[in-house]
């Protein structure tokens, strides 16, 4: 039987221990022996890693998740720590070169416009701009020899505009954010339901100093984007029926493609699981079965939730989307066991590498968000 939503808070709730360098929790005595190849961190001017996927919008869900108030604490704090560090430019300065998908409006959203001083409002500003000047929609409709980004762009890209439009209704971010969504319906109407792009063209080469040109789609990327589109729709409802289809075709694709395959093939002792794939689409490099795709079970959990909610809109079956939603879940239990510790001088709730568990407060809130 699958675990419960509240089961899986229960157990996410001691890697939060984690995440937030309580490295003792559970009764261990961490020493100098855990090493930041292991997961240790603090704040610092060129740490990064940790922050990828939004750390401080992960603290603020956790407190809308549990009302305890010692996430909102953190989250305070990450966000003052990470607000101060957008550059003129819209990018979190210890990266140490321009890249976007360090850049979230979505914290400023949290934080509640109250809260938020002129400052705050120039740097979301900045983060806006940042997104507008690398990655710009392309327009519909959309050339044949146009580049589609990968899901997380799009998504990160997405999310920034429906951030914007939220903060301050702004109606050019509506269109920004309508133009993504144009973008993508173009791309995935190519390829009967998902963006495809060139294995290399995702990964930025292959083994072996390979060029697969494999076509791909990434299902927990693409998840990104469908958290940004779902928020989006309280933006703008008219934009129901297009994020529905969207969605929908997305799991029948990956369905059909290669999103899903038997955890055997990683390894026999994950016999029974299903895994959710990496990459679908092909089975080239990374694509290739592996125990580390469990990591995303939560993040894929949340796309199918939201699948199975446009299917009932749209009055189409559910059964198939409900199991693997079922062994989603169960993937993701399987998955907190395998990263918990004996050794007591390491913490027992390993969160390796620390971006990992923004991303499964991000799976985790779609599905508890969505089932209210």
């Amino acid at each position: 039987m699958a675990p419960s939503e509240a089961a899986l808070l229960a157990r996410l709730l001691d890697f939060a221990q984690t995440w937030k360098r309580n490295w003792n929790h559970g009764g261990h005595s961490v020493d100098d022996r855990f090493t930041a190849g292991q997961g240790r961190w603090d704040y610092g001017e060129t740490v990064f890693e940790p922050w990828l996927f939004d750390r401080v919008s992960a603290g603020f869900r956790l407190y809308a998740l549990t009302g305890d108030r010692q996430w909102r604490q953190q989250a305070n704090s990450d966000f003052d720590w990470y607000s101060a560090r957008i550059g003129a430019d819209g990018v979190f300065t210890p990266r140490g070169k321009p890249d976007t998908k360090y850049s979230y409006i979505t914290p400023f959203v949290l934080r509640g416009r109250d809260s938020l001083t002129s400052a705050h409002l120039t740097t979301v500003q900045r983060i806006h701009d940042a997104w507008l000047k690398d990655f710009p929609s392309v327009g519909k409709p959309v050339a044949p020899d146009a580049n589609m980004w990968t899901e997380r762009e799009i998504g990160l890209a997405l999310e920034a505009a429906v951030g914007h439009c939220e903060l301050t209704g702004d109606s050019r971010s509506q269109a920004r954010a309508q133009a993504l969504l144009d973008q993508w319906q173009a791309f995935a109407e190519r390829h009967g339901g998902a963006p495809l792009v060139t294995y290399t063209r995702h990964e930025g080469g292959g083994p072996g100093g390979t060029t697969p040109q494999d076509l791909v789609t990434s299902p927990w990327m693409s998840a990104l984007y469908f958290q940004a589109a779902r928020r989006f729709l309280a933006v703008k409802p008219a934009a129901s029926a297009q994020v529905q289809g969207q969605v929908s075709r997305y799991f029948d694709w990956i369905e059909g493609n290669g999103g899903f395959y038997s955890g055997q093939t990683a390894h026999p002792q994950y016999a029974g699981l299903v895994f959710p794939a990496y990459l679908a689409g092909t089975t080239v490099g990374e694509a290739g079965p592996s125990s580390e795709h469990m990591a995303h079970a939560l993040d894929v959990a949340g796309l199918i939730a939201f699948a199975i909610q446009a299917k009932r809109s749209l009055r189409q079956p559910t059964k198939l989307a409900q199991e693997r939603l079922d062994q989603m879940r169960a993937t993701a239990d399987r998955d907190f066991t395998i990263w918990t510790r004996t050794a007591s001088y390491l913490p027992k709730y390993r969160v390796t590498p620390p971006r990992k568990f923004n991303w499964l407060v991000r799976g985790l809130w779609e599905l508890i968000d969505i089932g209210k």
